[in-house]
């Protein structure tokens, strides 16, 4: 029983805080569809589903994003 344990707290520790602590500091301007409310709500409700869908379809790539100039510009 102490080894599911262990695994259980590294995910939420090691994948699962660093996602959700990456939402909850996004800039509000680079959501697209959805809030960082229903965001932080996903990864919290599903969490390592929400963590990965947050990864792979919520965080946009700050660059391209509105407002940032491009490096030496």
């Amino acid at each position: 029983m102490l080894l599911p344990g262990a695994i259980f707290a590294l995910v939420t520790v090691g994948f699962v805080g660093p996602c959700l602590i990456d939402a909850a500091r996004t800039p509000r301007y680079y959501f697209g569809r959805h809030s960082r409310g229903t965001w932080l709500a996903v990864i919290v409700a599903f969490w390592a589903f929400g963590a990965l869908a947050w990864l792979l379809a919520g965080r946009r790539n700050r660059a391209s994003a509105p407002g940032r100039r491009a490096r030496g510009a």
